[in-house]
């Protein structure tokens, strides 16, 4: 299973400030409607970060999603998320990955990636 652990949004000053209040929050599977949030040994499976649904702005996957959580990026926002894998026999050191979206909207992939950012940054 891939988690959220930290979920960090900037300060006037720049600086990141944790607006994650709860435990972990799991991300969903890619194209996952069937397939169950703890895999079996299997085939390699992808977890979705996120989504942006046309003018909604960029939002985590999250199987759950807490009241007190804003999960989403709107426009000339950022957002700085860190996430792990996590098995039973170990967990996946953690990353830290950056999104940030200036409004804009395309249909295509190539087009969107001028109007959404996602990066891994140092964490």
């Amino acid at each position: 299973m891939t988690v959220v652990t930290g979920v960090e949004r900037p300060r006037p000053d720049g600086s990141w400030q944790s607006v994650l209040q709860t435990g972990p929050l799991p991300l969903v599977w890619q194209f996952g409607g069937g397939i169950p949030n703890q895999s079996l040994i299997g085939r390699e499976r992808l977890c979705d970060l996120g989504l942006i649904p046309q003018n909604e702005g960029f939002r985590l996957a999250l199987l759950v999603t807490p009241n007190s959580l804003n999960a989403i990026v709107k426009k000339d926002e950022r957002m700085r998320v860190t996430i792990k894998a996590i098995a039973e026999t170990g967990e996946s050191p953690e990353i830290a990955i950056e999104a940030s979206w200036d409004g804009g909207w395309a249909d295509g992939d190539t087009e969107m990636k001028r109007h959404l950012v996602v990066k891994q940054v140092a964490g």
